[in-house]
């Protein structure tokens, strides 16, 4: 895959976003289809235009071939599909690499990437659901739970790195000032570190507003060629790097925290050699955030820092609109909406198109947007540019 962004140069066309928060009386599939109108009207184009759909995994509606259900409750034909992607908060990404990879083999030239869920109205039994996709004979039976997971690894960071809570909570804290700006964001009241590091304790050392929320919407983004950007209503974002990479599944089984960081330096080095650009051309960065270690560890990982430095990283405003690397100028998981990647995705498409409002970073020409599924277990990472 190291070159055929260049041979076919491959773009974001269309984005959509729903009515965000605990909206009851919708399903999956209507916020699937509402997401979809919404991406479709804002590239300027009808649903005959698309001739691909690739849709992720919902927490709450199992639908046996999700993709093509979604299709017929839609009323598209597609020529391409990819159903019910499945790699926790590494999809989102992950839909638009298999979108892309769909074009380069002439399979499609105008691919909708959907989700929806009503995970915050909706029957979700997660326990059952674990059960269902993965075996968890290893971690779970022992109450091990995703919270958990990620406090360990907070903790280790901590005991191997000097980080604090308090720097995790500025994660936090930042978060919630970008979701302030942004109309559809759930959470928007102004937070500080003590609201933080004084919050209810989930799990050592992740406190509640440590952790993301849990949300009902649906979000959607539309990947089209460059001869089919070109004939439509906004400036084309392009797809400019891809990579990902895996070191476990389950937390026992996980490298210690430095290795683990290693490789997902790795993978960054494979996503910057792609787009062939460096770190210092990162104009926003919208990281992956279920919880405030996250994203701490993200920005290691990626590189904007040394491994360790992450702490005194996103202290002092550095993080946030104005600073030196603007983070998740939406509020991200921890405080726009949970969709998985979705809107992170949106959000750095706005902020290349131009579009963001109050959010606007000036001038920005390169976005960086990562992907993080199971207990730090899979990273997706993408760059996206306003030229290829």
């Amino acid at each position: 895959m190291s070159d055929f962004l260049k041979r076919k140069k491959i773009c974001i066309v269309g984005i959509g976003e729903t009515e965000l928060g605990k909206v009851p009386g919708k399903s999956s599939l209507q916020f699937h289809t509402e997401a979809a109108k919404l991406a479709i009207e804002d590239a300027g184009i009808t649903k005959d235009d698309i001739n691909g759909v690739v849709t992720a995994f919902s927490f709450v509606d199992h639908t046996f071939m999700h993709c093509t259900t979604f299709a017929e409750y839609a009323g598209m034909t597609p020529k391409f599909f990819y159903n019910s992607i499945a790699i926790g908060g590494s999809t989102a990404a992950w839909m638009a690499a298999q979108a892309a990879m769909a074009i380069e083999a002439g399979l499609a030239d105008c691919v909708l990437c959907v989700r929806g869920d009503n995970t915050a109205t909706g029957q979700v039994d997660m326990i059952s659901l674990i059960k269902e996709m993965s075996h968890i004979e290893l971690e779970y039976p022992y109450g091990l739970m995703t919270p958990g997971g990620y406090g360990l690894l907070a903790q280790r960071h901590m005991h191997d790195f000097g980080t604090t809570s308090e720097q995790l909570a500025q994660i936090a804290v930042s978060a919630r000032k970008h979701a302030a700006l942004m109309p559809n964001a759930v959470m928007k009241k102004p937070i500080t570190i003590d609201d933080v590091v004084n919050s209810a304790m989930i799990c050592s050392p992740m406190h509640v507003l440590d952790c993301c929320l849990v949300t009902d919407g649906g979000g959607a983004f539309i990947v089209a060629s460059e001869e089919k950007a070109k004939t439509m209503k906004n400036k084309p974002v392009y797809l400019k790097g891809l990579a990902q990479e895996s070191t476990h599944q389950y937390i026992s089984q996980a490298p210690d925290v430095k290795e683990i960081l290693r490789n997902y330096r790795l993978a960054s080095d494979k996503c910057f050699n792609m787009a062939g650009i460096e770190r210092k051309d990162i104009d926003v960065a919208e990281i992956y955030d279920c919880f405030t270690i996250t994203t701490l560890m993200s920005i290691e990982g990626l590189g904007f820092c040394g491994i360790g430095e992450g702490g005194s990283f996103v202290e002092n405003g550095n993080i946030e609109l104005g600073g030196q690397l603007p983070v998740n100028t939406h509020g991200g998981l921890l405080s726009q909406a949970h969709l998985g990647g979705m809107f992170h995705i949106n959000e750095a498409v706005r902020q290349i198109r131009g579009t963001a409002g109050p959010r606007q970073v000036p001038n920005a020409k390169n976005t960086i947007v990562t992907g993080n599924g199971g207990l730090f277990s899979s990273q997706t990472m993408m760059i996206l540019g306003d030229e290829a």
